[in-house]
């Protein structure tokens, strides 16, 4: 019996993670900042000049961007947790290996190949029953190499 419960639970928490993630992941919200041009080519070294503080996670940075482009055209998100509702969130162009941004977020992020809107603890937007006190959901334009943020947020009261 036990087992069945926990199989259930699972099932639980799939379906309304794949539920929320649809909410957010098919909004018109990312059509609204398309992005044209996409790079096709090999991930240049990371240049760790204007973060270096990032140099201890070089190993993290270099294998996320082996992967290739999948946020703005040309850059890559790595992210990685870095304790209790907290995740570091970083911009890295495959083409030249700057790292464009750094960020750190209380529930993930969302982004797509084909826009430059990044969204930071989406599902507190979504309505996530768990999320961490005093975060908030945060969209951001990636505009000339830097996040701009947009006046669209939604805070967990305490």
């Amino acid at each position: 019996m036990g087992y069945l419960l926990k199989i259930a639970g699972c099932l639980f928490l799939f379906l309304t993670a794949a539920h929320g993630a649809d909410t957010l992941e098919d909004s018109s919200m990312f059509r609204e900042y398309p992005v044209s041009t996409f790079y096709a080519g090999g991930a240049a070294p990371i240049d760790f000049d204007n973060h270096p503080e990032l140099k201890r996670f070089r190993t993290r940075l270099n294998q996320g961007i082996q992967k290739g482009p999948n946020f703005s055209g040309k850059y890559r998100v790595v992210e990685w947790g870095c304790g209790t509702s907290c995740s570091q969130v970083v911009i890295v162009d495959v083409e030249t290996g700057k790292i464009r941004a750094s960020a750190t977020a209380c529930g993930g992020s969302r982004f797509q190949l084909d826009s430059r809107l990044l969204i930071l603890d989406p599902g507190l937007a979504e309505g996530d029953l768990y999320a961490p006190i005093g975060c908030e959901t945060k969209f951001y334009l990636f505009e000339n190499d830097q996040l701009q943020a947009l006046d669209v947020s939604r805070k967990v009261e305490e």
